[in-house]
This record gives structure tokens, C-alpha cells and sequence, in this order.
């Protein structure tokens, strides 16, 4: 009889254990099915069903990365870091508030519309030196009109039209090319000794004209 009892004692120990490991496990599923996206079959391909908080959307690391690898300036540091801990996690998605998803889109199309001005203002620096050097100074005046009438700041184009206008004695298209070019870099917040230059050049051909104008009167 002792013995019954004790291998009855033995399996209740055991059912207990197993009740109280089994309880555990299901509180665990739960807790990672709560954390977890759930998955739903939409047209025969399974896809991440998951709902972001209000004013926050869910995004595939994966596609944000590679969307905005090449500006990643532009977003702010401290979505880079939560982006990195959640791959160090091997996470794909990430909750993003829309206003900050906004924002970086919004920089990264000034970023790459500034990045193709610039590609495009090389390109007619380059065309215009190779002009100049087979004597096609016309040709080269107006790549370099193009450049300064998109106004991208970089200073060969308008240094160049200076220059030749001034060679060519045309002090109108001088003293023009001069004031746009103080005009883009003081907007640009280029307000460098190069625009003191500018002026102090704005004066001399202002001199220059009203001594041609002068000697045109004598004549």
C-alpha cells in the first residue's frame, strides 16, 4: 500500500510540473505573439500585418536603408541609431514617426536636386575651359550664362564671364555678371572676401566705362 502511494505521490509531483512549465510556455508565446508582427496571406505571399502607434508609421529597415543610403545625412541621428539597434537585434521593421519620415524625405530631394545642379554646373565648367582653349569664346560665354542663370555658388563661370567681358570691353555684361554673382553668394551665405573683391571690381568697371564713355565723347 505504501508503495502505491508513493508512486501516486510521484505522478501528482510530475503533473504538477508539467501544468506549471506548460503555463509558463503559453506566457511566453503570448508575450512574443504580442511583440511579434502577425502574418496574414494576401494574393498567395505572406506580409507583415502589424499596427503602428497614432502619428507613427512602420517601415522595412531594409527599404529605408537602401532608399536613403545615399543621403544618410539627412537622417537625424537618432533614428540612425534606433535603425542599427534593431538590425544588431535582426529586427526589419522599425516604428518611425511620419512627421520625422516626411522631414528626410524632404531634405533628401533638396540634397539630390543640389548634388545635380552641382554634376551639371561641372559639366559646363568643363565644356566652357575646353572652348576657351579652341578659341570658341562665344560658345564658351554661353555655357558659362547658363551657369550663372541657374546660380549655382561655385565661381569659375562667373570669374570666367568677368574676365572676358572685361577683355572685350563690354562693361554692361561685366557690371551684370558681377551683381549676380555677389546676389547667389550673398544668398547662399557666401559673403566670403571674395564678394569685397566683387564690389571693389564693381567700382573699377564702372570707372573704366566712364572713362570709355568719355574718350567717346572727345572723339
Amino acid at each position: 500500500m505504501e508503495e502505491w502511494q508513493m508512486v501516486i505521490g510521484v505522478f501528482l509531483v510530475y503533473l504538477i510540473i508539467v501544468i506549471i512549465y506548460n503555463r509558463n510556455k503559453n506566457a511566453e508565446e503570448d508575450t512574443i505573439s504580442r511583440n511579434t508582427p502577425q502574418l496574414r496571406l494576401d494574393n498567395e505571399h505572406i506580409v507583415p500585418q502589424i499596427v503602428a502607434d497614432e502619428g507613427y508609421t512602420i517601415v522595412s529597415i531594409k527599404e529605408f536603408t537602401s532608399k536613403y543610403k545615399d543621403v544618410i545625412l539627412c537622417v537625424p541621428p537618432q533614428i540612425r541609431d534606433a535603425i542599427t539597434a534593431s538590425m544588431i537585434k535582426g529586427q526589419d521593421l522599425i516604428q518611425i514617426s511620419t512627421d520625422a519620415l516626411n522631414e528626410i524625405e524632404k531634405r533628401a530631394n533638396m540634397h539630390r536636386a543640389e548634388e545635380q545642379r552641382l554634376q551639371i554646373c561641372v559639366i559646363r565648367n568643363n565644356n566652357g575651359i575646353e572652348l576657351e582653349r579652341g578659341g570658341k569664346i562665344d560658345e564658351a560665354i554661353k555655357v558659362y550664362e547658363e551657369n550663372i542663370a541657374d546660380g549655382y555658388p561655385a565661381m569659375h563661370s562667373y570669374t570666367r564671364l568677368m574676365i572676358i567681358y572685361r577683355r572685350l570691353k563690354d562693361y554692361d555684361n561685366e557690371q551684370r555678371v558681377i551683381h549676380r554673382a555677389i546676389e547667389v553668394y550673398e544668398k547662399a551665405g557666401l559673403a566670403t572676401d571674395d564678394v569685397g573683391k566683387w564690389k571693389l571690381r564693381m567700382e573699377k568697371s564702372k570707372l573704366l566705362q566712364s572713362k570709355q564713355t568719355n574718350k567717346n565723347y572727345e572723339l
